[in-house]
């Protein structure tokens, strides 16, 4: 399963967890998952707790997300490279992650992501599906 990390990237992961994401970071996250911010959205709970306020207003590099916003940033971001990898295109994958999943007792990913065990759960039946387990 590709979701899973070497040692050293493990640790270049920590080390940007310490400093925080920043947002032009995160912006080229987004970039790299087809221009998708509501994913990021959807995991960091941005429109339900935040008023209204949009993911966008964060996206400079004057803004440093603390340890715990950070952690799910780059969580979201390493799940959404993995989804590309299995679907083989982003809009497969972003069709999917808004798709109720018979493996999930069909319910959708993106209503998921939001937690930690929750993207556990959706890499695992992502894993299932590059392997032929649920085709």
């Amino acid at each position: 399963m590709k979701f899973a990390d070497s040692d050293r990237d493990l640790m270049h992961i920590v080390d940007r967890l310490k400093r925080g994401v920043s947002g032009l970071e995160l912006l080229e996250m987004v970039q790299e998952c087809a221009g998708r911010i509501e994913l990021f959205e959807y995991a960091l709970k941005i429109n339900e707790e935040s008023e209204g306020a949009s993911l966008a207003s964060f996206l400079s590099d004057n803004f440093v997300f603390s340890h715990y916003y950070s952690e799910v940033i780059i969580d979201t971001y390493r799940l959404c490279r993995f989804g590309h990898e299995v679907f083989g295109d982003p809009e497969h994958f972003q069709s999917w992650l808004f798709s109720e999943v018979i493996a999930m007792d069909k319910r959708r990913p993106i209503d998921i992501i939001d937690s930690f065990a929750g993207r556990q759960w959706i890499a695992t039946i992502l894993g299932r599906i590059e392997y032929g387990v649920f085709s």
